[in-house]
């Protein structure tokens, strides 16, 4: 049975510092294979670049048309509600006139009536 590296006299801390030290650090990235694709890990892990902007742009800008297209359905439904109550109220004030206008024809012809004249204003 091997001994553990507790009881080879090597503590923890020698371990930690021989992975910071300047030969671990540079060694040269390790090369991973897949059946049929061999890719490197990148050098630099600088992903501030110039097609990560154009990628975060594009997200921003898909979004920002989701965000137009809501607020467009927002619009349509408030101008459908901004409609039937127009249509309600011009619906409600041609009732009104109506009736105003259909008692003061009636009026007129009470009065024709009993002054003995024969013509009489038709009612809406």
């Amino acid at each position: 049975m091997a001994t553990p590296w507790w009881q080879q006299g090597q503590g923890q801390q020698d371990i930690n510092a021989a992975r910071l030290s300047p030969q671990y650090l540079q060694q040269q990235p390790q090369q991973y294979s897949v059946p049929g694709v061999t890719t490197t890990p990148p050098a630099n892990n600088n992903w501030f670049n110039s097609d990560t902007m154009k990628g975060i742009g594009s997200a921003a800008g898909g979004l920002s048309s989701l965000a137009g297209i809501g607020m467009g359905f927002m619009q349509l439904r408030e101008l459908k509600k901004s409609r039937e109550q127009s249509q309600d109220n011009w619906n409600k004030n041609y009732e009104s006139q109506r009736t105003l206008t259909n008692n003061e024809i009636r009026r007129h012809n009470e009065n024709r009536r009993a002054q003995g004249r024969s013509s009489q204003g038709l009612t809406i």
